[in-house]
């Protein structure tokens, strides 16, 4: 399993910026972002980049959130997160 890299604090925005509470925080880390250091190349490939993206649902009646990040043999990096409109 790759090590994640939060390269811009992914985790902390979720909480400050998408008023995702701790307890979902912890939730969605043990969900996605282990399965993203997992398998990396299965998630979707921005054409033409090296980055890649996974659509994530925190909560129901939250919109949904697009993670990108890229990925080597040995971490995988979260770039950056927004919402989908």
């Amino acid at each position: 399993m790759r090590t994640i890299i939060d390269e811009h604090k992914f985790l902390k925005s979720l909480e400050r910026d998408f008023g995702i509470s701790a307890q979902r925080l912890d939730e969605l880390r043990d969900s996605f972002i282990e399965n993203i250091a997992r398998t990396p190349e299965a998630f979707p490939k921005v054409p033409g980049s090296n980055l890649y993206r996974v659509v994530v649902n925190p909560f129901p009646g939250l919109a949904h959130l697009n993670l990108w990040f890229t990925f080597d043999d040995t971490t995988v990096t979260l770039k950056e997160v927004d919402k989908i409109e």
